[in-house]
Formats: structure tokens, sequence, C-alpha cells
């Protein structure tokens, strides 16, 4: 049961924050919709690979709330997904593919090359 309430507030916490990330990049530019997605992507993705690397001795606990609750409510394949369909749907098809190139690409490249 502490297990779920981990995840439960670790999990609000990163839709709070991906929530906030959104609003801001709408804010400031609200024609690129998908760049929220792509920051809460690469930014979840760059502190998964930190954490992994550097507090993998942390307890489970601690694993459960911020790998699996925070960062599992901030990051999202559905948002990406969306954005995706989104692009293609208005017909723009090089944007839709540079979006799926920088989510899919990014995050891996940036952090092998950050942190090995």
């Amino acid at each position: 049961m502490k297990d779920l309430a981990l995840v439960f507030v670790g999990g609000g916490s990163g839709a709070i924050l991906r929530f906030l990330t959104s609003k801001g990049v709408r804010f400031f530019m609200p024609h690129k919709m998908w760049l929220s997605t792509l920051i809460v992507n690469v930014v979840g993705s760059l502190i998964m690979v930190y954490l992994y690397k550097n507090f993998n001795d942390q307890p489970e606990a601690f694993k459960k709330m911020v790998q699996v609750g925070i960062l599992g409510g901030l990051t999202t394949y559905s948002s990406f997904s969306l954005d995706i369909f989104s692009l293609v749907s208005k017909g723009s098809y090089s944007e839709a593919l540079l979006v799926f190139l920088l989510n899919i690409m990014f995050g891996i490249v940036v952090g092998i090359f950050i942190f090995r």
C-alpha cells in the first residue's frame, strides 16, 4: 500500500509539472504546442539516466516515487502521439517527422553524451 501511495503522489506531481510546462510553452510559443511534449520527454529522459547512473543505490521507495511516479507523470507517450497525429492531420509532414525524430532520438543521444 505504501508503494501505491508513493507512486500516486509522485505521479500527481509529475502530471502537474507537465501541465505547467505545457501552459508555459503555449504562452510563449502558441504555434509550437508540440514543444512542451519534447521538453518533458527530454528532461524526463535526462533525469531518469542521471538517477540511474548516480542514485541507483537509493531505497526502492525513492525509485518508485521519483522514477515511476514523478517521471511517469511528467513524460508522456500519449501526448507525443497526439502531437504527431495533429501535425499530420494539418499536412505538416516535415514538422511531424522532426517532432518524431527529436522525441525519439534527442533524449537518448543527450543522455548518452552527458552521462556516459
